[in-house]
């Protein structure tokens, strides 16, 4: 039987990275720490071999998203929330494992003999109250660093924050894609920072941060080992830090540019129900909801809104008598309405009784009368649909998702009248796909409207990180985003990234019910909105980033099949 080995202290430090990485995003918001986080995990790669890396990278991933996804326990799921957030760590913890793999095996090391035990000296500090002595692979491996030069060393700072970006790329779109809590939504309360987004998306912010951080790191490695180099430290932070510098620089210019004024804005009224998913599963709630969701609509209409909104899945199933009072409440107002519900279509070719289901969104103006309907295209891997289940029919029996929902077709814009504006709608947590929000921005497109059911988790931080990854939607696009959710973050974010406002009810939380009605505005009569560079060529540079990743692999296959 073998013997339980107790933590070394290089894996504390490695758990410690992944603490201090999780404590960067809501609802700790301590975003100095993802500026810490990534160097601290790299130094605990030095001196180890490559797996040893892997299973620690592995290790300060699962300590991070444990924590960071800890909301997934509030799913009204039994034993379900558990496995599905053990799972789901599990899963996101192999990318940084593979990123400090990487990191390990591209190291620059040293062309100088590397020197034996007995040359070790003791590396005197300037602070404390004596010298500390060095010893074992570790100081030979930081050592080896700093003599490998300063270009080599630079240059391998940039591939391993292009690292790290191309994984985060990566996550992103793999099985069907993971775009959560990116290292760059840790700092969407810094605005200038994020304006980079509108060229390069959120992956842009992501590499800034990695690489600030990464040569942060190797600064701090040059005081402790050459004390005596008073100002080492600078040649490694400068490239990183005038980086930083300059692209703050553009966007606080480009925060303060007078605004462009418009002779056109939409008044919005956005109901927030708060109906605990429990009861949204419940059939006999059916009604007392719809009641809920009338008398809130009435209380919004007194308004005199020139748009209503509901949340994604808001209508629950009614008959036709009470959908009829929703159109006669929509006759009387003259307002139309946008609204979150299930949407089923019949399977030509199949049984009368078998049907193809969606999660939809639609629009009705303000005679109560049908002008579109928009279905969701990117689905909650089981939770809203169940991978092979329309050809091995036994998982859909299994599985809690059953055979789910089917994916929508594409974007389908939303105009309203009288007021003519075009509105881009997506459900849920389609605003944390880049690709997806920039395919429905059109040069006409007045905002992105996103409805979204946060009531799964119950009062956590998934609504705040929710809100924090879609920000850079809106910056990205250079256009507004409205959101109207279940039980928050009901808001409005303008074209820089701000939020403007934000609903809370007569206590000050935005977990609860109520109603809220912004001003949202809209592009001046006749006038186009001036794509930016992100929205003309899209992920371009995450793409590069996850180019570079592969490209030293592809050297090690070849050097290795030699």
């Amino acid at each position: 039987m073998s013997r339980f080995r107790p933590p070394t202290p290089r894996l504390w430090v490695a758990l410690s990275a992944g603490v201090l990485w999780a404590l960067a995003f809501p609802l700790f918001n301590l975003s100095l720490a993802a500026w810490l986080a990534p160097g601290l995990l790299l130094l605990t790669g030095f001196g180890v071999d490559y797996r040893a890396a892997l299973r620690l990278g592995y290790f300060a991933g699962v300590a991070h998203h444990l924590i960071g996804l800890y909301w997934l326990l509030y799913i009204p799921i039994a034993v379900g929330n558990v496995l599905a957030w053990l799972a789901l760590s599990a899963y996101c913890a192999l990318f940084p494992a593979l990123w400090l793999w990487l990191c390990a095996r591209a190291r620059p090391t040293s062309s100088k003999p590397v020197p034996k035990p007995a040359d070790r000296r003791e590396a005197p500090l300037p602070f404390g109250n004596g010298p500390i002595k060095f010893r074992g692979a570790t100081w030979e491996a930081l050592r080896e660093l700093l003599e490998a030069g300063w270009l080599r060393r630079q240059a391998w700072l940039l591939y391993a924050a292009a690292a790290w970006t191309g994984l985060e790329f990566l996550r992103g779109w793999f099985l069907s894609g993971f775009p959560w809590n990116f290292l760059a939504a840790s700092q969407s309360k810094l605005v200038p920072l994020l304006q980079v987004a509108s060229v390069t998306g959120v992956h842009g912010v992501t590499f800034l941060i990695v690489w600030v951080s990464l040569a942060l790191a190797v600064a701090a490695v040059a005081v402790i080992i050459r004390p005596h180099h008073r100002f080492a430290w600078k040649n490694e932070l400068a490239p990183a830090l005038i980086a930083l510098l300059l692209i703050i620089t553009w966007g606080v210019s480009r925060t303060t540019a007078p605004p462009v004024n418009t002779d056109r804005s939409l008044r919005v009224a956005l109901v927030q129900p708060s109906i605990p998913q429990t009861l949204i599963f419940d059939p006999a709630e059916s009604t007392n909801r719809f009641n809920q969701l009338l008398e809130l609509s009435r209380a919004a209409l007194a308004t005199k809104p020139d748009l209503l909104l509901w949340p994604e899945a808001s209508l629950p199933l009614v008959d036709r008598a009470a959908f009829e009072q929703l159109r006669a409440l929509l006759r009387a107002s003259g307002t139309p309405i946008i609204f979150g519900s299930d949407d089923a279509q019949r399977i030509p070719d199949r049984d009368p009784e078998r049907y193809r289901y969606y999660n939809a969104a639609f629009h009705f103006d303000g005679a109560g009368e049908f002008q579109a309907v928009y279905r969701k295209q990117r689905l909650v891997i089981f939770g809203e649909y169940t991978p092979g289940a329309r050809w091995i029919p036994f998982l859909a029996r299994w599985l809690p998702a059953g055979e789910g929902f089917a994916n929508g077709d594409g974007p389908v814009p939303f105009r309203l009248a009288p007021s003519a504006a075009n509105v881009a709608v997506n459900i849920c947590f389609e605003d944390n796909f880049g690709d997806l929000v920039r395919a429905q921005v059109e040069p006409d497109t007045d905002f992105v409207l996103n409805l979204t059911n946060n009531g799964w988790f119950g009062e956590s931080a998934a609504q705040w990180q929710h809100a924090a990854n879609a920000i850079f939607r809106a910056i990205e696009n250079a256009v507004p985003l409205v959101r109207c959710t279940n039980n928050g973050l009901t808001c409005w974010i303008d074209e820089f990234g701000r939020l403007r406002e934000v609903f809370a009810d007569e206590q000050g939380s935005v977990y609860g019910s109520g109603v809220s009605v912004f001003r949202i505005p809209l592009l001046s009569t006749g006038t186009l909105r001036s794509p930016t560079i992100y929205h003309r060529f899209g992920d371009w540079f995450g793409w590069f980033c996850l180019l570079t990743t592969g490209l030293p692999c592809l050297r090690w296959i070849r050097r290795k099949s030699r």
